[in-house]
């Protein structure tokens, strides 16, 4: 007998899968400087509709309406806020004036807070 996985997949993406995924102490799992056999750091959260992920390519966006990846050159600043006990908006400005949102819904509240634990983690290691 199997079953199912409910975790909602994040959608197909250009960029290569990190060899490991970013822990909340600010290190990539496997060595204590955030190393790990060639990985980077990551980010990643993803509800039902929309995802984020950043990494040392850049920040994408994706929702039911668009898909969007920007490189760290062109990007001004990343914001991001709670909003409400379970959302999370990630705000991406270009510097060319451009700017692009996503709104993400945890499941859980502890989620959206490790979400806004690791946030300033990974912008550090990229901004």
């Amino acid at each position: 007998m199997t079953s199912r996985d409910p975790r909602p997949r994040p959608p197909p993406s250009t960029h290569q899968a990190p060899t490991a995924p970013f822990s909340p102490d600010g290190t990539a799992d496997g060595t204590a400087d955030g190393t790990a056999d060639d990985a980077e750091p990551v980010f990643m959260a993803v509800d039902p509709r929309a995802s984020v992920l950043i990494d040392a390519s850049g920040v994408a966006l994706s929702t039911d309406e668009h898909h969007l990846h920007v490189s760290w050159p062109e990007i001004g600043t990343v914001q991001y806020a709670p909003e409400g006990p379970k959302h999370l908006r990630v705000v991406v400005r270009l510097r060319d004036g451009a700017v692009h949102h996503c709104l993400l819904t945890a499941r859980r509240r502890s989620r959206l807070q490790e979400w806004l634990e690791d946030l300033p983690l990974i912008l550090e290691c990229y901004l």
